[in-house]
């Protein structure tokens, strides 16, 4: 896919209603989930919930959060960022009503812990009862296990290395990731270039390809910016035709290409991103197309060389 991108801070969009802010960048829950959090503790729905909460990356997979309510300010470190989520909103919801979610927490606790009434024969025996031990919450706060994200994305390249003139054209990419593994699929068209025919003045050749790819990448995350590193490789349909001769003449051939890439991408919203960076590329089978009068002087394909690649990317799954 876009061996790479550019990137900017993630931002979240504060919806109207409670004065609550919430600011984190992927894969940490967004403004929406996080204000549903602190309603579910606060209950009434009349409660007004104040409180602003960034979340930044201080390091590899953790995360500091930054609190205000009111004129108090803390701060929290932790490797979780869905804690840091429900902590933010328990607090927020404890300084709009400290009562409300205390009855609610102490109700939530009574009842999971209430035992089954003694029948009246044990009672009159003086026979205990059997009791039956509460089955066990769900522990809310344990690490989700990461899921696959799907990113969908469309852009172009500019460079040279297949044609005679110059790689341009537009692509389109689906990409599936899964921590620092990503693993692309990209198709592209490059338009026509012509070229003259050696000693056939005034003959030319007109060139153009249709490639598809296939690259494994690693990446690197902090914060709304990734550095990604890709090898692959590269398959496509080479066309030429003949111009300016009595008889026009198209063939196909095949076209083989490694690759090698390096990219940034920067997220500016928690489902767009912004992609750019360069491939390199290393041609394997090389077409040649040549007249029939002269096949002793061919256009080739070219060897390989460096294209800049540039995009935007469309998270299909919803962020965490």
């Amino acid at each position: 896919m876009w061996s790479i991108t550019a990137g900017t801070l993630a931002w979240a969009i504060q919806p109207q209603g409670d004065p609550l802010q919430w600011n984190a960048p992927p894969p940490c829950p967004d403004v929406v989930d996080v204000r549903a959090r602190a309603r579910r503790f606060a209950r009434d729905p009349a409660t007004t919930l104040a409180g602003e909460a960034i979340v930044e990356g201080v390091s590899a997979g953790s995360w500091r959060l930054r609190l205000r309510i009111g004129g108090l300010v803390r701060e929290y470190n932790s490797r979780d960022c869905e804690a840091l989520a429900d902590l933010a909103a328990l607090s927020i919801a404890v300084a709009a009503d400290p009562v409300a979610v205390a009855t609610a927490m102490r109700a939530t606790s009574a009842m999971s812990h209430v035992a089954p009434s003694t029948p009246a024969r044990h009672r009159e025996r003086g026979i205990a009862a059997p009791t039956e031990s509460p089955s066990p919450r769900p522990d809310r706060t344990a690490v989700r296990r990461p899921r696959w994200t799907t990113l969908l994305g469309i852009g172009g390249v500019a460079g040279v290395a297949e044609l005679p003139r110059a790689d341009l054209g537009p692509t389109v990419s689906l990409a599936v990731e899964r921590r620092a593994l990503s693993i692309q699929l990209r198709g592209g068209w490059l338009l026509p270039q012509r070229t003259p025919i050696p000693t056939f003045d005034p003959a030319q050749a007109r060139l153009q390809a249709a490639n598809g790819s296939a690259r494994v990448c690693g990446q690197w995350r902090d914060r709304a910016l990734s550095i990604l590193g890709c090898g692959g490789l590269e398959l496509g349909a080479l066309i030429g035709a003949s111009e300016r001769v009595r008889q026009m003449d198209r063939r196909a051939a095949l076209w083989v290409a490694a690759l090698g890439s390096v990219g940034l991408r920067g997220w500016i919203h928690p489902r767009v991103a912004l992609e750019i960076g360069a491939e390199f590329v290393l041609g394997i089978r090389r077409p040649r197309f040549g007249l029939q009068d002269n096949p002793f002087q061919p256009v080739a394909a070219g060897a390989g060389g460096v294209r800049g690649a540039a995009g935007v990317l469309v998270r299909l799954s919803r962020p965490r």
